[in-house]
This record gives C-alpha cells, structure tokens and sequence, in this order.
C-alpha cells in the first residue's frame, strides 16, 4: 500500500512504515528529515490556511516546527504540509503529569520550572507576532529529557490573522470559551486564553494532576468543577494519592493560580513567578523531593500504605535511593526486580517479607528498558536503540547470553515477555525465544508490518496481544500456543481516530481499551474478548480510570508496582504472611 503526493515539484511515495502518527485531522510521515502531515478532508477554508502557512507566515521562533512547504496532490489540491521532524527522543509534555515517569527519569521541579520557562519565553514570543497558539496543551509540546528544550508542533492549527484555530482540547480550554460550538467558524482565542493554558500545563506538570482534578462528592465532571471553580486543592476534594501535594509550590505562584482556578482572573502569567520558585527550591535529604518549604511536604503527609493494613510493603526506595525498573512474579511466589540506583543497575531477589538477594548488573545510561523471562534471564533494551542484551542473573557477574536486535514501533523498541519466553520482531517476524542449555533458541510465530506492529505480553499465561497498523486502520491480534486470532474491534466512525490502546489480560481472556477522539473531545470504549478471540463484552463511553501502576497475579493475592514501590495484596481470606 502506498500514497502518491507532490512536494517540491517532486513526486513522493507515502508508505505505512514511514507513518509517525494517525490524528483526527490527519496522518503525519517521516520523509528523510522532515515530517510531512496529510489532512484525510481538508476544506476550502482549511485549505486557503494551508496555502498561506508556508508563503505568508513570519518566521517564527526555532523551536517552533512551522509548515515550510505545501504537499498537493495529483491534481495540484493542496491536501498537506512539510515541516521540520521533532528531535529524536522527543516526549510529549504530557509525559511529565506521570509521577512515575519523572521518577523513572529523574526529572525534578526545577527541570520542569526551566522547561517552562522556556515555554513562556515562546508563548510570549508568538503573541508579539500577533499569532495565538489556541489550542495549546501537553500533547503538541515536546521536550527532550535531559535538554528540556520545548519543541512546538501543530502550528498548522495556530490562529494566524483572520484564520482561525479550530480545535480545542476541553482540559486545556478557557471555560469563559465552553459557550462556543464550533471553534473553525471564527478567532475566539485571545492571548489571555493562551495563558489559561499555560496555567493548565504550569499545574500538571508540576503536581501531576489538572487544576480542577481529584474527585468531589456531587461535581463530577471537570466542566462543571471549572464553571464553579472549585479547584483540586478545595477542601471539598479528594486530592490524588499519587499526586504531588500542592505546597511543593511557592505560596506566591499557589495565590496566583488560586486567582486563575477559582476567582476567574485573566492575566498574563508574569515570568517573574517562575525565577522567584526556581530560586526557592531545595532539596529534601529524604525523599529527593525539590521544595520550596521549611520542611518536606512530601515526607509529611500520610499516603497509602499506613491505610491499608490488609496491604503490604515488599520493596519500596525513595527516590534519592533508587528507582524500580521491572518486576516479575516467579511461580514459587518470589518476586524478581530490577533497579536502578544513580547510574547502576541492579538485580533483587524478593520475597514478600524484602529482600532476599541483590547482585549488581551494570552501570549505564538512563532510560534502559528491562524484561524478565524464565525466572532468571533479563532483556536490556538500551534508550533508542533496537539491542537487546539477555543476561543471566544467576552467574557472578550476570553472563551475556546474546546480544539481538528488534524493529521499532516509533521510536520505542517492541520486545516484551511471558513468565518463560521473550517476544521480539525480526524482519518480517514476531519471534518466540528462550535460552536452552545456555544457548537462546527462538521460532517465527506469526508475521508483521514493518515499522508498524506494536505488542505486550500476560502476566498470566504464554500469550501476547497488539495491533498492526496499516495507514488509520488498526488490525488486532491476540497470539497463544494455540495459534493466531484477530480481535474485532469495530473501527473508528467517520471523523473519529484511534488515540491511545491499552491492553489488559485476565487469566482468560484480554480486555482492549481503545480512546477515541472526535474534534479534541474524547472517550474510552474497552473491548474484552477470549484468548481465542471471541467477543464477550463492550463498554462504550467508559473513562480511562488513569492507574498508572503496574498489576501483576501472585499466587497468594496481587503485585502492584510502580518506580517507587511494590506492594502485595492478599487474597481474602489470606494471611499476607511471607512463605519461606
């Protein structure tokens, strides 16, 4: 399958395996150095804006990724834009609302307060241009993790002159715009609905949740919180466990963002703010956690485990102390993890009273990503490379076993593994694998596209489950000892896009939670099916619950995990004892 367009004069071949993204208004391709986005049904209007990007715009910022060069059409129609590519390892700011991500990648306060900043720098920049970004959020700003450096995408959707933006995403939009039905039908952005946004972003990149999060016991809905402006630290409100508590702000930034949350002031967001937090944070001996206060907000509040008594702490580190990278349930019940303490890895034997042994791996670079299979052999994926080195855990030191490569699903490696066996691509390959007698043997299960098949692995049982993508259309899968079985997930209906898919496996069966956007709105709809691939059940509209720990069986009850701890519940009935 292919795609013919026009750039530069030049004919140009659009193939699946070059797709970075599928969006509501389009499919973006990487064309040697640069991304190139096609709309699926530009309008007359959509595509005057179109022409007038490359040809007519002001040079914008650098890191601002603007259209330099329209894409036609055998016909000569304007149907898309090339522009600059994001640099490689780039995330969205989205990433930074996970506290387990920061964790993971030690990003601190004062990283994101510079990110920020630099934010601010461009927002202001733009505003000086008489050019409003509208719908600004953390899904169209990128940063690299270690720079920090902003990267600004979507510009084709700016509110330029009398073009309008004609999109909004509902958690990033001003609620004084909730009035407006169709946001292409005129200029409703004004600099000041650029900052609301960045109020938004400042607020959950910093604490990890919106403005108007958590939960209240009759205002459900974050509409109807933010008419009423009864904002996440109200007292009314269940404040996230897994959040960070308000006051690792400065109580001048939390007055200012009180005013916007809660009384409705429009103001820029003075940069001032910002240097004077930045200057204020030091860090807690503890915990690693940066503040601004006498003493550690985070170290003195009650959390989790102290109102679970049934629940309990098998392995937990700070994160000055270390970060959890992978676990794995053993048959016998054990626990194997892997941390990651500064730069050096290592291997933890658990049981559910701690830590029973712990080896040193390796030092290495931030950002690996680890596989346990066969209750001693690790999977090291290197951050942004397809190796993957297999050790075994039980020599002194951990021995290399082989080194193989994997294709990549964007920029992210695809390997993952059952409790025996480690899945990876090869070619045009899914292979199976596992180390016998020392020597790691592995067998083709089922083919791929390439460059476009994504895919995890149970907790359960030998199965995975993924999808392979071809252009907008998602084909998936469930693959078990038995054979291959397609996953009929009903597609996407005209004007709507795939946004996001998790997977969740049961012992029998696999439930696919697909978000689904239309027009920056969204929901989750979740499909559960055998592992023969017959339907069972859909739940249409649901919301993501948002559980960002990792669930895992224990013979005895339930593993949950996350960077910083790992805790095991019983099954009722059950002693949370530790066996032998």
């Amino acid at each position: 399958m292919k795609q013919i367009v026009t750039i530069n004069g030049k004919r140009v071949q659009l193939t699946p395996s070059q797709l970075i993204q599928v969006g509501g208004e389009g499919m973006v391709f990487r064309v040697a150095d640069t991304a190139v986005k096609i709309y699926h049904r530009p309008t007359p209007q959509h595509q005057a804006k179109l022409h007038h990007l490359p040809h007519k715009m002001p040079r914008l910022p650098d890191e601002v990724l603007a259209p330099h060069t329209a894409v036609t059409n055998h016909n000569g129609q304007i149907i898309g834009l090339q522009m600059p590519l994001l640099p490689p390892g780039s995330q969205p700011m989205k990433r930074l609302s996970n506290p387990a991500y920061r964790q993971k990648h030690t990003i601190h306060a004062s990283d994101i307060a510079a990110l920020l900043t630099q934010v601010h720098q461009t927002i202001t920049r733009l505003h000086h241009q008489k050019i409003i970004i509208g719908d600004l959020n953390d899904t169209n700003i990128f940063f690299q993790p270690g720079s920090m450096t902003p990267f600004f995408i979507d510009v084709d959707s700016y509110q330029i002159g009398h073009f309008p933006c004609p999109v909004a995403l509902p958690a990033f939009l001003d609620p004084t715009l909730y009035h407006v039905p169709d946001f292409s039908r005129d200029t409703y952005f004004t600099p000041l609905s650029d900052w609301y946004a960045f109020a938004v972003l400042l607020v959950k990149s910093l604490l990890g949740v919106h403005p108007y999060g958590g939960t209240h016991p009759r205002r459900k809905t974050l509409a109807d919180r933010a008419s009423a402006g009864i904002a996440v630290w109200h007292t009314a409100v269940t404040y996230p466990i897994r959040a960070y508590p308000p006051e690792i702000l400065s109580d001048d930034l939390l007055h200012w963002l009180d005013a916007t949350f809660t009384r409705s002031q429009r103001r820029p967001f003075p940069l001032n703010l910002l240097n004077r937090y930045t200057k204020q944070l030091k860090t807690c001996p503890q915990c690693g956690q940066e503040h601004p206060r006498a003493r550690c907000p985070v170290c003195h509040r009650t959390v989790s485990i102290a109102k679970m008594p049934r629940q309990t702490a098998v392995l937990y580190t700070a994160p000055l102390q270390g970060i959890i990278e992978a676990v794995r349930v053993l048959p016998n019940g054990r626990i194997a993890a892997v941390t990651r303490i500064k730069d050096t890895y290592h291997w933890l034997q658990l049981g559910l009273g701690g830590v029973m042994a712990e080896t040193p791996l390796f030092r290495g670079s931030l950002g690996c990503r680890f596989t346990i299979f066969d209750g001693r052999y690790l999977a090291v994926n290197p951050p942004g490379k397809p190796q993957l080195l297999i050790l075994d855990s039980k020599q002194m030191p951990p021995q290399q076993i082989t080194l193989l490569e994997t294709a990549a699903f964007g920029d992210t490696a695809v390997f993952a593994a059952t409790s025996r066996h480690l899945y990876r691509i090869a070619g045009d390959w899914i292979m199976r694998g596992a180390v016998r007698d020392g020597r790691y043997l592995e067998e083709a299960i089922a083919t791929t596209h390439h460059a476009q098949t994504w895919f995890v692995a149970s907790p359960y049982d030998e199965a995975i489950a993924g999808y392979h993508r071809i252009f907008a259309e998602y084909r998936f899968f469930v693959q078990t000892p038995h054979g291959s079985y397609d996953l009929p997930l009903p597609p996407p209906a005209p004007g709507e896009h795939i946004a996001g898919i998790r997977f969740r496996f049961a012992s029998d069966q696999i439930t696919v939670a697909v978000q689904i956007g239309r027009q920056k709105q969204y929901r989750q709809d979740t499909h559960t099916f055998t592992l023969a691939g017959k339907w069972l059940d859909s739940q249409l509209g649901d919301e993501d619950e948002g559980d960002t720990a990792v669930h895992l069986p224990h013979p005895q009850g339930n593993i949950t995990w996350t960077p910083q701890e790992v805790v095991f519940s019983p099954r009722a009935g059950l002693s949370p004892a530790s066996p032998s």
